[in-house]
């Protein structure tokens, strides 16, 4: 969803006599299990149910318009012998400053043995007061999330020794490599901080990835 449009549903708006629960109870459900591509601008339209306006009611229809449009999108699995086993792959991103209260979003996406297992696109619990803090949080969350699937994987016999994340920003991935508190990060959540911990034991490689 661009950001004007974002801009226009986060903007004070006159009520309409809409109920949005439904559709987007529809696309929810769509977002979770085999459409990734509609996860944020369904989770951003979810976020406005208890005050539908106009520009909701439009996102709810051009989502719809992009699904009618799209039909042949989907989750393509493949077998081991079709694919290179490279085990859990992650990769995220972040939105600096984006959400209602200049709050940073986080993406992710799960691959495991090139096929993807779990999305996500959330909005981050604080304010964030760089973009590298926000892509550190971000990059915290997915791994949280991928620690779900290493043990999952691990009671059906398949472990997994690393875990890599690839990052677009290199102050984050240079965060979650250091030893050492900073200025830069001594005031960053320390849930947050047992990322580290996870590198500097080799469960988890960072890895910079250029944004396309």
């Amino acid at each position: 969803m661009e950001e004007r449009f974002r801009d226009q549903l986060f903007e004070t708006q006159e009520l309409i006599d809409f109920k949005p629960r439904p559709a987007l109870g529809a696309l929810l459900y769509l977002s979770v299990l085999t459409r990734p591509d509609i996860s944020t601008a369904v989770r951003l339209l979810a976020q406005e149910t208890e005050h539908p306006t106009a520009a909701v009611k439009v996102g709810i229809e051009r989502v719809f318009r992009y699904l009618n449009g799209n039909q042949n999108h989907g989750l393509v699995l493949h077998g081991n012998g079709d694919t290179q086993r490279d085990g859990l792959v992650v990769y995220c991103d972040a939105a600096f400053a984006v959400e209602r209260e200049r709050k940073s979003s986080t993406g992710f996406a799960i691959f495991y043995d090139g096929n993807l297992v779990e999305w996500g696109s959330k909005k981050q619990s604080t304010v964030t007061l760089s973009s590298t803090e926000s892509e550190y949080i971000a990059m915290a969350t997915a791994v949280q999330e991928c620690i779900g699937i290493k043990m999952v994987l691990k009671d059906l016999g398949m472990d997994v020794e690393v875990v890599t994340v690839f990052e677009d920003n290199q102050g984050a991935q240079h965060l979650a490599e250091s030893k050492a508190v900073t200025q830069r990060s001594r005031h960053i959540d320390t849930k947050y901080h047992w990322l580290r911990e996870q590198v500097q034991q080799n469960e988890l490689h960072v890895k910079y990835c250029p944004t396309l």
